[in-house]
């Protein structure tokens, strides 16, 4: 599991660091001052944040589960489906998914 700090600015060296001392508590782990890679990652400007997984199983459920056999297909729910699936996996990753909940 990861952790955001809202409005942290991103230290420029580990003497600048509030989590670093003589002991880095951000790696949990002896620090000698930029020996240790730095476990923080600078998050870039960006919009709202959405769990894509989630999403992405809403928008099947309300296309394919809800609606009858007829309606799914007259209405054209699967290309809409395929369309917002495209548009889903070209959307730019602005924080990368936790290792343990990658699938």
């Amino acid at each position: 599991m990861s952790v955001y700090i809202e409005g942290m600015e991103m230290p420029i060296s580990c003497a600048e660091c509030r989590f670093c001392g003589e002991y880095c508590y951000a790696k949990g782990d002896e620090n000698k001052y930029s020996k240790l890679p730095c476990p923080l990652v600078s998050v870039p400007e960006h919009g709202r944040l959405i769990d894509a997984g989630a999403l992405r199983q809403s928008m099947y459920h309300e296309a394919f589960e809800t609606d009858s056999p007829m309606q799914r297909w007259d209405s054209g729910c699967w290309i809409r489906y395929k369309m917002f699936e495209r548009a889903e996996e070209s959307a730019p990753t602005i924080i990368p998914a936790d290792k343990e909940e990658q699938t």
